[in-house]
């Protein structure tokens, strides 16, 4: 039974990160996220858009994973492109925050880091300037 429910845990995880992810994804050709857009739009015009209103929740079990991801993703490197954490980056930054990580956490904190990427590194259709199809559900 526990096992199921964790699962449910880190699958809901998931679901928010992407959410997260495309929202806050940089527009193409724009120097702001949908996020920023829509907050842009309601200031302006007094729309709100339904992300507003339902923005991804990570589940509070696994907050300090979600953290210890965007703490590592400020180092990230990159060259031609995104590049996955490395188990490289992350033992260093355990052995500098004096975090010791289970399996589970070094999975989720993959698990994030896959959606980060693959958010990313996709393209998106462009975005309509009233951001008609503000929906991000997965």
């Amino acid at each position: 039974r526990r096992a199921k429910f964790f699962q449910g845990v880190i699958a809901e995880a998931e679901r928010q990160a992407r959410r997260y992810f495309k929202l806050h994804k940089p527009i193409k050709d724009r120097e702001q996220s949908k996020w920023d857009a829509l907050e842009q739009i309601y200031q302006q015009t007094g729309i709100r858009k339904p992300d507003l209103d339902n923005p991804p929740v990570i589940p509070p079990a696994v907050t300090h994973v979600w953290a210890w991801f965007f703490e590592l993703n400020r180092s990230r490197q990159s060259g031609m492109g995104l590049s996955p954490l490395s188990r490289g980056e992350i033992d260093a930054y355990c052995r500098l925050t004096g975090q010791r990580m289970q399996r589970w956490e070094l999975n989720l904190l993959a698990i994030f880091d896959t959606a980060f990427l693959d958010v990313m590194q996709k393209d998106e259709p462009e975005v309509k300037e009233g951001l008609d199809n503000a929906e991000t559900d997965v």
